[in-house]
């Protein structure tokens, strides 16, 4: 990631408040730059050292801050008193580091002015005439790489505007190259381009306005035909501070991370088939919504959505900078954003369909011979190679600047071990030595390798053979050849299902619709349906020849959607589709279903015996019956059932899951105490383990001693701890709450199935009576929980036609709570329910009788 995404803005604003302290270094620096550059214009060696003294001041005060902050009294008389002399004699390894980054900075400056110089009349030539002399150069326009060069803007007399990239721009050069070729194949979706005026291992790039488009959707579509081209290319990186909404035209600036290489994880898990599926997606162009999540919120850095915000985690800043009581705070920082909107007011969701169109289009006319035909120009084009995401570097360099780092000569490096932990990446080993150069000398790691080649090369110009698993342009003709319909769909799953993570989930209500297209259903229809949604999930999944997992659309823990591989847990996991598929395999007769479901569970032995093996990470998880380690103890126990699988070790989960109920407060289902009783009750039920009934026990004598829930429904409130305590042999407490809505998660439903008191259900029968039906068709708050509730009281099932998820678009997932699988089992418990037991309630096996019931 760029500079947009490693350093947030503002990021050296406190600090500079020690600019008299640093100045000396710069005054030196600009006595350095004069004299590496005698003979140039006066006019522009002062612009350009002045732009340099302005960048090198703010890198010298966030380097040297902590350390001068942590020696200070009384701010006044400390930086009046030329502080920096002493503190470096105390602070070896500061002092290293402010020298390189001095030198580096006088080095990148003389480098900039004198290449200008040499190529006077070539720029002229590129901008279409003289621009007269250069007024002022803006350094820092990306991070630093190999020695304090960044990418730079400059600004001429004349007005105009360039870009000057000091690495190879040739892959820039070959992309606008490819463009002009494909200008006639895609019409009036070509992307538009900046134009590059490229030199031997550096270059200069137009200078790319913003300015307002006059038709917002076409600007749209354009975007959507440059996602296709970009993902066939391997792009990522192409967040919002690299692509520039020039009227109608997005245009991409900055394309060094086209053909990037991936690395396959190996971890003790093994292999997970659906994230390879989602890190060659759509998704790994960063054009589309990938939120980055945090304690404080989320936030959209990509193309298509981004706009300023904020950081959502913590970030180091200075409280009362320039005073006595000057202090490192961390929290989120502001993020500038970039100029990749429109318009100032556009909102981008608004305009999905025709960026979707846009993609649409423009992958099927690239399906072909003609994108083929242009790769090959890329073949020695260099490429930056980003083993490791720019942030984590950065937050790296941030922490190295801690002054107990820099009282040795070499105590920064100490900061630098994490380069060393490459459990899941052994090969990010060969990369460490090289990175912990650069970040010694100020700079973010960079690595290079030709488009056509595997041999990757470091800053000082060491080889690393053979580092990539396979080159750039192989991995680009093969997404070409795998062009098809097919893929995409599953492209556009992708994408669809990244759009709808712009829309705030709305909450665990049941959204109402029109009474139209109702068919009652009897048991052999209900199969067929269910037979088509498992079949239908089997398509979706990602398969290797180990295990099957799925991409999923689903709730992330700051409460909206977000698109990842799926977990482990019941309700959004792999445990719920691997129950649907075992469930719907055992009623169908169907083996194939049985062995999917055995396939996507192939990890959960090995995560239950590392759950076990490790109290933390197992109360990291949670005891909670729909997100943590109740739902898997439940799932062991009934997949070992339903697969006659000896390999899970039920005990090792009920452990694991008693760790995790020993450290909870939480009371409720979904994540709490209620959800792990419910679960072991189940397991009692299905297996006759002492030890379950012992847990029940216990973890029910805790519940009963925590405070009432607020909330009244099942899923988050006192209707499910309520079931849970009478499972567990002990009056509910606090009394009844009120329910919102008919779904099982948080209304009506939820308490019918629990408890299906008379007075609960002619309430109950009554709103059924007076409702129109859900669009949402989902387990959790949709009408599949509320129609297995309508069942169980004898209440009319009508079954809508054409099921949806409950998702924004309702863009099918597969998980249970909100998903195909959720559906799935729905329509088995209305036409099989004496053989099918609830996973809502976590039931134990038909026929089974949890002991305290």
């Amino acid at each position: 990631m760029s500079r947009a995404g490693s350093e947030p803005s503002g990021a050296h604003g406190g600090a500079r408040c020690f600019r008299p302290a640093v100045q000396p270094l710069v005054s030196a620096a600009s006595r350095q730059l004069r004299a590496a550059v005698p003979d140039a214009d006066a006019a522009e060696l002062a612009a350009v050292g002045q732009g340099m003294e302005d960048w090198l001041s703010d890198r010298l005060c966030a380097a040297s801050a902590r350390t001068l902050v942590a020696s200070l009294t009384s701010f006044d008389s400390f930086v009046a008193s030329d502080p920096l002399p002493d503190i470096l004699a105390q602070h070896p390894g500061l002092a290293e580091l402010l020298d390189a980054l001095t030198s580096n900075a006088v080095s990148a400056a003389s480098e900039l002015l004198t290449r200008f110089d040499q190529d006077r009349a070539l720029v002229a030539g590129f901008l279409g005439g003289d621009p007269g002399r250069v007024m002022a150069v803006a350094f820092g326009r990306g991070d630093a790489h190999c020695g304090g060069r960044t990418v730079s803007e400059l600004s001429f007399a004349s007005g105009a505007r360039l870009i000057y990239r000091p690495r190879p721009v040739g892959l820039h050069a070959r992309w606008n190259d490819l463009l002009a070729e494909l200008a006639p194949l895609l019409g009036g979706l070509a992307p538009g381009r900046a134009e590059v005026l490229e030199r031997p291992g550096y270059g200069w790039v137009e200078f790319i306005h913003a300015r307002p488009a006059a038709d917002i959707d076409q600007f749209y579509r354009r975007l959507g035909a440059q996602l296709a081209l970009l993902h066939v290319l391997g792009a990522t990186d192409i967040h919002a501070e690299n692509v520039v909404a020039a009227g109608d035209c997005p245009v991409v600036v900055d394309v060094e991370t086209l053909f990037q290489p991936r690395w396959t994880p190996h971890t003790d898990g093994g292999s997970d088939p659906a994230l390879t599926t989602l890190e060659t997606s759509v998704l790994n162009t960063f054009v589309l919504p990938r939120p980055v999540f945090g304690p404080y919120g989320r936030l959209d850095l990509s193309a298509f959505g981004g706009r300023p915000g904020r950081f959502p985690h913590d970030l180091p800043a200075w409280a009362d900078a320039g005073t006595d009581r000057m202090h490192l705070v961390r929290g989120p920082a502001p993020y500038a954003g970039g100029r990749n909107l429109p318009a100032p007011d556009v909102d981008p969701a608004a305009h999905s369909s025709a960026f979707l169109d846009g993609f649409r289009t423009a992958y099927r006319s690239l399906a072909g011979d003609t994108l083929l035909r242009g790769l090959d120009r890329f073949a020695e084009a260099e490429l930056r190679i980003v083993p490791r995401a720019s942030e984590w570097y950065a937050d790296l360099l941030r922490e190295s600047t801690e002054p107990a780092f820099l009282r040795e000569i070499d105590g920064r490096a100490k900061a630098f071990a994490p380069l060393d932990d490459v459990t899941a990446y052994p090969h990010f080993a060969r990369f460490a030595d090289a990175s912990r150069a650069d970040l010694l000398a100020g700079d973010i790691p960079y690595f290079a390798a030709t488009v056509g080649g595997r041999e990757v090369w470091t800053t000082a110009g060491t080889r690393l053979p053979d580092v990539l698993e396979t080159d750039g342009l192989s991995a680009a003709r093969a997404r070409i050849a795998s062009l098809g319909e097919q893929d995409l769909r599953a492209q556009l799953w992708f994408a669809e299902a990244s759009l709808a993570t712009m829309t705030p989930f709305a909450g665990h209500r049941l959204v109402p619709g029109a009474a139209a297209g109702l068919e009652v259903p009897d048991p052999a229809r209900l199969l067929q349906l269910a037979v088509d949604i498992g079949d239908d999930l089997l398509r979706r999944g990602s398969a290797d020849a180990v295990r099957i997992n799925w991409p999923s659309l689903e709730i992330a823990e700051d409460g909206d959607w977000c698109v990842r591989q799926m977990g482990a847990s019941l309700g959004s996991g792999y445990c719920g589709v691997a129950l649907f598929l075992a469930e719907l395999g055992k009623i169908s007769g169907q083996d194939r279903f049985l062995d999917a479901a055995a396939r996507t569970v192939r990890p959960l032995p090995g995560l239950v015996e590392l759950l076990d093996g490790y109290a933390s990470l197992a109360v990291g998880v949670g005891p909670g019956a729909f997100t943590g380690l109740g739902g898997i103890a439940y799932t062991v126990a009934r997949l070992a059932d339903l697969l006659a699988d000896s390999t899970f070790d039920i005990p090792a989960a009920l452990r694991a899951t008693a760790a995790a109920a020993r450290a909870t407060e939480a009371a409720d289902v979904a994540d709490g105490l209620a959800g792990a009783v419910l679960a072991v009750s189940a397991v009692a039920a299905d297996t006759g383990l002492p030890e379950a009934g012992a847990l029940v026990e216990e973890l029910g004598a805790r519940l009963a001693s925590l405070s009432p829930l607020p909330g009244g429904g099942f899923l988050f409130g006192r209707a499910g701890v309520a079931h849970a305590l009478r499972l567990a042999g002990r009056a509910p407490t606090g009394g009844e709450a009120p329910a919102t809505g008919l779904g099982w998660c948080s209304g009506l439903a939820g308490l019918v199935l629990a408890s299906p008191s008379p007075r609960l259900v002619d309430r109950f029968r009554a709103a059924l009576e007076q409702r129109p039906p859900s669009p949402d068709h989902s387990l959790c708050h949709g009408e599949l929980g509320v129609l297995d509730a309508a069942r169980s009281v004898g209440a009319p099932v009508r079954l809508p036609r054409g099921l949806a998820c409950g998702t924004p678009g309702a863009v099918p997932t597969p998980g249970l709570l909100h998903g195909l699988s959720g559906i799935g089992h729905g329509l088995l418990r209305l036409g099989f329910a004496d053989r099918v037991p609830a996973l809502s309630l976590l039931e134990p096996a038909a026929g089974a009788v949890p002991e305290h019931h």
